[in-house]
């Protein structure tokens, strides 16, 4: 038999439910509400197509719509979603029953305070009339008063069928039309009063019907698509995206607005497929950094559903991926908001402010023309004079001023080069024989930088074309290994445009590179490279690159010759020039924090970090500000290692390190630094050359001896709670806690008591709660084994809930046939 011992062996634990019941329609379904961040440069905009067929009087199945509107509650901060935009046809007929289901449905989003639009579709009202038609129970519903508490809503027409919103997402404004199946001249005119409202403001206009399509997802304007087109779309260039449902199969098109700007227009309606669609929602991930909408089609409903119980029908509803229902958008978003709000040019940096110490040169492209000499602006001495190769024509013997240039550049001129390698022909710029930076070694490091503009198709035509380098070669400075015959110094692109920094250091007689990825052409991009006086770094637009050298390298070998910008060489023959644009460039004889490069010059960071050194068993940060958090990553295991924050006192923070982690760090391991809550710098520890031990574990024999007395022990982790009931609306509650088990038996068993119903006083749910263990059994012995436990809890909208708390108490037993 089983023996459940009470006193030491075994275990009964009581556990209390609290489910906290909110019969308030305003608190219910969640007591917090989900956090969107408006200042990411990605968020989501979440569209329902026509869910019809599932409010479709005693028929159809409301489950995949609250399942849909529960995960856009659920994933609104993970997937920073901001607005929801319903396509009409939310019921078969408009009728007040179906209508009644709708609501309920649309109240989880209320209840979220996640704002949205519903614009009405033909089954949602008498489709033989337009916005002007009088009061229905679809207005009465989602009109004007519908939007009241919303966040985004500006106003309405007259009778509430068409709506206005606007919410902030990515740093700026968006405005979303909701219009009605059939406009009026009084809605056109409407519409254009609120676009004439928000010139400045990027649109997406909602409508039921704009677009039919073929079976190859060609899609084309209706007749009602070409009234709203050429009505308001075409002649309002903030409008970027319209976006409706109707008709199927599904579809797009680009069409040109009067502005000669791109218009996309989406159709989206699945209800012909299973289940009415199954809830199908599709998500616009707008990204400011990619410049792409990223469009994705799918079903929350059955993604929530457990494979083995979804039928063939909805495994093929899970998601869509075909070329109409998942695809991207290019927008440039930058581009857009300075045509539709144009701001003027910032002034150029000052000078002083880009000579921080150590500056050694500064050449900034200013005027007009081709360049017969380009000052250095640090005062060093270093200017640039015109060389150019023999048999050159035309725009190749000469370097011109362009007006082309970097966002983040502080000048506002480039400088053009033309080079044709085949026929070894172009003009680079050059310093003078004699020049200071011509005999620098760098001991203490250094760190070059320039902003770079390649053009379409670069750079099998020009590979290994020069950014900067030294005249001369690794042969020059007496070095025999590797390629010799390579420049002495070289910052250039390979055919793939890949960046690569390539050096003879002081300390080694072996070349030293540092790669990046390849480069986009028609781009601006900030290189940099770095050295701290021991280790190399490569940056593109700020970014650490992730092919560095681990292998110190101290100075670089001067041959005493000109500096070349626009070029290197190889054997001391300058076998071709660069081919593209060159912005401002500066030179300095020791390492910059990215934070200190010259793109970051236009928002200058007031802190600094600058050393990491390793202190007995400690990490000491040198840096300015009030505190300092670092993590420390060490190449060559990819161990990492969170160190926490630490407050900087006389301009240091010290932070202490495990036996564990002092073995596993070396010399060079990568310390991030961020300073008072912003990234700020990654730096190498100086360790004095300590290598990495990495802890090694060896089993050893003994023969020592130990007894185990019988044990079974169960801990729960806390009481779980389902937080706010929802009155009116159905839905499965989760919670979820966990058992630990510790047993010494042969063979154990984990139980619960029968779970009844959930009660608050006299009350009692109607549906049973139900407890799911993820493990119940074990056939050996086993220590603080975590085991899952799950409870669910289904509240139907017809059940009658009382204001107050709901419980249970539950008994959790393990037991053991064998001690």
């Amino acid at each position: 038999m089983t023996r459940f011992l009470r006193a030491g062996m075994a275990m009964g634990l009581v556990l209390a439910l609290l489910v906290a019941v909110a019969v308030r329609a305003q608190t219910g379904g969640g007591s917090s509400t989900p956090a969107l961040d408006p200042t990411s440069n990605r968020f989501t905009v979440a569209v329902i197509p026509d869910t019809q067929y599932l409010f479709d009087d005693d028929r159809g199945d409301s489950e995949p719509v609250t399942a849909a509107f529960n995960w856009i509650v659920k994933q609104r901060t993970s997937e920073n979603i901001a607005f929801v935009a319903g396509l009409g046809d939310v019921t078969q007929d408009g009728l007040q029953n179906q209508v009644e289901r709708a609501d309920q449905a649309y109240r989880i989003l209320d209840r979220a305070k996640v704002p949205y639009s519903v614009p009405a579709g033909n089954h949602d009202i008498n489709s033989g009339t337009n916005d002007t038609r009088p009061e229905s129970p679809f207005s009465k519903a989602f009109g004007l008063s519908r939007y009241a508490g919303s966040s985004a809503f500006i106003g309405g027409s007259t009778n509430g069928y068409n709506t206005a919103h606007r919410f902030t997402a990515g740093g700026r404004q968006w405005l979303v039309l909701a219009l009605d199946w059939r406009l009026s001249a009084a809605g056109i005119a409407w519409a254009q009063g609120i676009l004439d409202a928000n010139k400045t403001v990027p649109t997406i206009v909602t409508t039921h019907e704009l677009l039919s399509s073929n079976a190859e997802g060609n899609a084309s304007l209706t007749g009602n698509g070409n009234t709203v087109w050429n009505n308001l779309i075409r002649k309002n260039d903030q409008v970027v995206l319209g976006l409706a449902g109707h008709n199927w199969p599904v579809g797009r098109t680009t069409l040109k607005n009067d502005f000669g700007h791109d218009v996309f227009l989406n159709l989206a309606d699945y209800q012909d497929m299973y289940y009415g669609g199954a809830g199908i929602i599709r998500t616009y991930a707008f990204d400011l950094d990619r410049n792409v909408i990223d469009v994705e089609t799918f079903s929350p409903w059955v993604m929530g559903q457990k494979e083995a119980d979804r039928n063939v029908h909805e495994r093929q509803m899970l998601e869509k991926t075909e070329a109409q229902s998942r695809f991207q958008i290019p927008v440039d978003f930058k581009a857009l908001a300075q045509r539709l709000d144009p701001k003027p040019a910032p002034a150029d940096v000052a000078t002083e402010a880009l000579k921080v110490p150590g500056t050694l040169a500064l050449w900034r492209p200013a005027g007009t023309g081709p360049v017969t000499k380009l000052d250095d602006l640090s005062g060093n001495g270093n200017d640039l004079t015109p060389a150019t190769l023999t048999g050159s024509t035309g725009e190749q013997t000469t370097v011109t001023v362009d007006d082309d240039h970097s966002e983040d550049q502080p000048s506002a001129k480039s400088l053009k080069f033309t080079a044709n390698k085949s026929q070894r022909r172009g003009t680079y710029l050059r310093t003078a024989d004699g020049a200071p930076l011509n005999t620098k070694e760098f001991k203490h490091g250094y760190t070059f930088e320039a902003f770079v503009k390649l053009p379409a198709g670069c750079c099998n035509a020009n590979a290994w074309m020069g950014i900067l380098g030294q005249q001369g070669t690794g042969r020059d400075l007496g070095r025999t290994k590797d390629d010799p015959d390579e420049s002495a110094i070289a910052l250039a692109l390979s055919g793939g445009a890949e960046l690569q920094w390539a050096v003879w250091p002081t300390s080694t007689d072996r070349l030293i590179t540092a790669w990046g990825h390849g480069m986009a052409s028609n781009r601006w991009t900030h290189v940099a490279a770095v050295n701290d006086g021991r280790y190399t770094d490569l940056y593109i637009d700020g970014a650490l690159m992730g092919r560095n050298p681990l292998s110190p390298a101290v100075g670089l070998g001067s041959t005493g010759k000109y500096w070349m910008l626009g070029a290197t060489d190889y054997a001391n023959v300058v076998e071709q020039t660069f081919n593209g644009l060159i912005g401002d460039v500066r030179i300095v004889d020791r390492a910059l924090a990215a934070t200190k490069f010259m793109n970051a010059a236009r928002t200058p960071s007031t802190t600094e970090a600058t050393t990491a050194t390793l202190v007995h068993n400690t990490i000491e940060v040198a840096a300015t500000g009030a505190k300092a958090a670092i993590q420390v990553v060490e190449p060559h295991t990819g161990d990492r290692f969170d160190l926490g924050t630490a407050t900087l006192t006389g301009g240091k923070a010290t932070f202490a390190l495990t036996a564990l982690q002092y073995a596993a760090l070396g010399d060079g391991a990568r310390v991030e630094v961020a300073l008072d809550g912003k990234p700020n710098a990654t730096l190498h520890l100086r360790a004095e050359g300590k290598a990495v031990r990495p802890t090694i574990q060896t089993p050893v024999e003994g023969g020592a001896t130990a007894s185990v007395p019988a044990t079974l022990s169960l801990t729960l982790a806390g009481a779980p709670t389902f937080g706010a009931f929802a009155p009116g609306a159905t839905k499965e509650y989760t919670a979820q806690t966990t058992a630990t088990v510790t047993s010494t038996a042969g063979d154990a068993t984990l139980t619960v008591s029968d779970p009844g119903h959930l009660a608050n006083g006299a009350f009692t749910l109607p549906e049973p709660l139900r407890v799911e263990l993820g493990k119940t059994a074990w056939t050996a012995p086993t220590a603080n084994e975590a085991v899952s436990v799950g409870f669910k809890q289904l509240v139907k909208d017809t059940d009658a809930l009382r204001t107050g708390t709901y419980s249970k108490v539950l008994t959790f037993s393990l037991g053991t046939t064998n001690p």
